[in-house]
């Protein structure tokens, strides 16, 4: 029998929630969709996230921490606003370029009434 590689496991489902919510919104993506998108069992969405909202933070907050801890490395090398600043949309930049779902995801976020 394979052993299973939990992380492995934890970011495939995080990948695919993110795609699926930047694509459809949360109300617009079940759990089952999930799971059969990222060939997981159902029962490791909710050992890991316990539900689709715990899910849905864990996929804002993983970005979010992701994209501070890369713009606050980049941004220590400047002297000049003009240089963080640089530094800052291309740290963004390749942020997306690794995530395209993310901006999807961060527009419907900031767009959304009830977050406010």
């Amino acid at each position: 029998m394979a052993k299973r590689d939990s992380k492995a496991t934890k970011e495939k489902i995080l990948l695919t929630s993110m795609e699926l919510f930047s694509k459809k919104g949360f109300n617009g993506v079940s759990v089952d969709e999930i799971v059969k998108s990222a060939n997981v069992n159902k029962a490791m969405v909710f050992y890991y996230f316990k539900n689709k909202d715990g899910l849905y933070e864990a996929v804002l907050t993983n970005v979010i921490e992701d994209i501070i801890k890369s713009i606050k490395n980049s941004t220590k090398c400047c002297d000049s606003v003009f240089g963080e600043l640089k530094n800052f949309i291309e740290s963004f930049a390749i942020y997306v370029d690794k995530y395209p779902h993310f901006p999807s995801l961060f527009l419907r976020e900031i767009s959304n009434p009830q977050n406010c």
